[in-house]
């Protein structure tokens, strides 16, 4: 009985070694899922304050196309809205809403 008793205790001692083992295995996947996506959020965070820069070339591009499709009054008000009375005048500020706007030309 006492033989028994012993090995049922080295084998409670043996699960409960186990049982830490994977505990301190938890701790260690939970650090580093935690670390991951710390990573992530900062991934994300930075890509969030890249914002594209449009070109002038784009702006250009897309006023261009607008002028060939006989919209050239309405190119020039865009430009003129903006401050502008030829594209190199247009500040770079602008190139972004001049471009959304331009894109609208036609559309209505």
């Amino acid at each position: 009985m006492k033989n028994e008793t012993e090995q049922v205790l080295k084998d409670i001692e043996g699960v409960a070694k186990s049982l830490r083992d994977l505990a301190d295995e938890c701790d260690n996947l939970a650090k580093m899922v935690r670390n991951e996506e710390s990573e992530n959020a900062e991934i994300n965070k930075s890509s969030a304050t890249e914002v594209k820069k449009i070109s002038k070339e784009e702006v250009r591009g897309a006023l261009s196309a607008k002028s060939a499709d006989g919209y050239i009054k309405e190119v020039k008000a865009l430009l003129s809205k903006y401050g502008a009375e030829r594209l190199t005048a247009l500040k770079e500020e602008h190139y972004e809403d001049v471009l959304m706007e331009a894109k609208e030309i036609g559309n209505e």
